[in-house]
Parts: C-alpha cells; sequence; structure tokens
C-alpha cells in the first residue's frame, strides 16, 4: 500500500493509544491517570472522523492509479478500523472502571457513541471494498475452464458498439 501521510499519522495514533494502555496501571487513580485518560478519551473521540479521512485518502489515490495492490490496501486499512475499535474499547472499559472508583472522566459519556460509529464505519468499508478472495479466484478460474469469458476482441467489439448478439 503506498502510505499516505494520513494513513500514517492516524495508525501512529492508535498505536500511542494501544501503549498508553499498556503503561497505564491496573489501579491507578491518581492526577496523571485522570489527565491521561482524559487525552485518551479525546483522542479517541476524533477517531471516527479520523479513520474516515483516511478511507477518503486512500480511495482519492485508488482512483488516481495511486494505489498498486488492491488487496493489501484492504487488509491495511481494515486492520487499522480493527485496531481503532479495538483500542478504543479497552480505553472505554478502561475509563469505565476508572469511574467506578474514582472521579469522573470528561466527556467519558460520549466514548459509546464514537465506539458504535466507528464499529459501524469498519463495517461499511468491509461490505464495500472489493475484496478478492481464494473464492473469487476459484470461481473465475472454473468460469474460464469452462469456457465463460469474453476475448480481448470481444470485449473492444462490445465496447465500440461492434457487437452482432447485440444488434436486432
Amino acid at each position: 500500500m503506498s502510505e499516505n501521510l494520513l494513513y500514517r499519522i492516524r495508525s501512529g495514533d492508535v498505536q500511542l493509544l494501544e501503549e498508553a494502555l499498556r503503561s497505564w496501571t491496573a489501579n491507578g487513580n491518581n492526577t496523571e491517570l485522570v489527565l491521561e485518560l482524559e487525552d485518551a478519551v479525546n483522542l479517541c473521540l476524533g477517531l471516527p472522523d479520523d479513520l474516515r479521512a483516511v478511507w477518503d485518502a486512500t480511495w482519492r489515490r485508488l482512483t488516481a492509479y495511486q494505489i498498486d495492490d488492491y488487496q493489501k490496501t484492504g487488509e491495511r486499512l481494515l486492520s487499522l478500523f480493527d485496531r481503532a475499535v479495538n483500542v478504543l474499547t479497552q480505553i472505554h472499559q478502561r475509563v469505565e472502571k476508572h469511574e467506578r472508583q474514582g472521579p469522573a472522566i470528561r466527556r467519558s459519556g460520549e466514548l459509546l457513541a464514537a465506539l458504535e460509529r466507528l464499529q459501524h464505519m469498519r463495517q461499511q468499508f468491509m461490505d464495500g471494498w472489493l475484496w478478492i478472495t481464494p473464492e473469487i479466484i476459484q470461481e473465475a478460474r472454473e468460469e474460464y475452464a469452462r469456457g465463460e469469458y469474453q476475448t480481448v476482441r470481444e470485449i473492444l467489439d462490445e465496447l465500440q458498439g461492434k457487437n452482432p448478439q447485440l444488434r436486432p
């Protein structure tokens, strides 16, 4: 995948959140943790819009023929969506646990809606991307073996309006 700037930035954001989750102590309720959680919440709330921008930028690159490996690009973007959903889920759980034991985290009530939006967006991406699966490849091979294909000449003739099968 020709990784665009937005992809690299947002992948770095998700990685930073993943690292932060690993670094927080299990039961810490100190001021530093509260501030860290508030920063994490703010970053998480922007993830749906941020990943939508990455998706849009990737699509623009794709339609401008700037991406060579369509399948790998889709897999990498899906992986970013999965990582973002996972990290947002974990931060939501961490914030809920913290709030049961300590002070409320600013804007934490918005996390669930952001998570649901991100999950929905991930599903839209998954459903809308043209995945080249082993099943699709096998189906195409079987069609070819049965002679169910058009030659280049037939395709060109059809595009140029020379297909006798389409004429009355």
